[in-house]
């Protein structure tokens, strides 16, 4: 009988085996991450699980005091690492894959750590995490992780910490995490840092300048950032700029794909939208122009619907 994993899933595929799969389909991926690609596909499956569990089944694990499969999963494998760690020391083997490894397992435990509102020990646990990626020389989790505790002092509900503390370590975290975040393929960090870097600023009067450029530098990562946009205008307005703001609504030619867009968001944040209306169509314009297939696709849908909004006429004649 193959062996379980503590939800009653089949065991994963070894890590070697991810690998190849991954580079494979042209996901750059490393040897020394095998392993922690066995434990993320194994926890994946034991998610899987407790999501197909009957409503009421689930309910009963939230309110008992036992931990759920997803948490048992976690520790099991962190023992198991700790016994393979043992091991590798007496050999003397590398310790790389282990430490990666055991740095993925303690995220995922302070995901549910975070989940079950214990901050405490979800920070524990990202430092725990922060320290075998640091010592595994793994520049892209110890990014995610910087980003992970950016985000947990700043939406956490801390009773013993000072909010400008909190925001002071959420801001310090992101910051770093700029030096370590990877944008390129399936690893979009950089814009995700400078974003909910520009959110931390956005917080306060005296770093709204800042917040501007930190939403300027994700917004120009494509379509999937296209919210740092109006974010940015809205930092704008609040710094008294609104007439600046206002002298963008003018379609001009010659306007670049980005100044587009940052026009058509100073129109959503001034509440104009028959002044947004021409905006979108030359964004459109643009795009198809210069061959932007992702931004052409959301912003032709935009403007349908802005259309549809403003003459509902136009609506009922394209439907018929």
């Amino acid at each position: 009988m193959e062996p379980k994993t503590p939800s009653g899933q089949a065991t994963p595929r070894s890590g070697k085996e991810i690998v190849e799969n991954l580079r494979r389909l042209g996901v750059p991926v490393d040897d020394d991450e095998a392993l922690a690609l066995e434990f993320q596909e194994g926890h994946s499956k034991v998610s899987q699980a407790v999501a197909r569990m009957p409503e009421e089944q689930r309910n009963r694990l939230r309110r008992s005091r036992k931990p759920g499969p997803e948490e048992v999963y976690c520790r099991t494998f962190l023992q198991s690492l700790d016994e393979q760690e043992a091991a590798a020391r007496e050999t003397g083997a590398d310790l790389t894959q282990i430490r990666i490894a055991r740095s993925a397992a303690c995220v995922e435990l302070s995901r549910l750590q975070v989940k079950a509102t214990h901050f405490s020990e979800a920070e524990d646990l990202l430092h725990t995490a922060l320290t075998q990626a640091r010592q595994a020389r793994h520049r892209r989790s110890v990014g995610r992780i910087l980003i992970d505790l950016g985000l947990l002092h700043l939406h956490g509900t801390w009773v013993d910490r000072d909010a400008t503390y909190l925001l002071d370590a959420a801001a310090s975290f992101l910051k770093e995490a700029l030096v370590y975040a990877e944008s390129a393929g399936q690893y979009p960090d950089l814009p995700r840092a400078f974003y909910w870097l520009g959110v931390v600023l956005a917080t306060r009067e005296e770093t709204l300048a800042q917040a501007v450029l930190a939403f300027d530098c994700c917004s120009r990562f494509g379509p999937a950032h296209q919210t740092a946009f109006v974010e940015m205008q809205q930092c704008r307005l609040r710094l008294g700029e609104r007439e600046k703001l206002v002298a963008l609504l003018k379609p001009r030619s010659g306007m670049d794909l980005h100044e587009a867009l940052s026009a058509i968001a100073a129109a959503e944040v001034l509440k104009r939208p028959k002044r947004k209306l021409p905006l979108l169509k030359q964004a459109v314009e643009i795009a198809a122009a210069s061959g932007e297939a992702r931004w052409l696709r959301i912003l032709q849908r935009q403007l349908d619907e802005l259309t549809a909004m403003l003459d509902p006429a136009s609506k009922v004649a394209s439907s018929s």
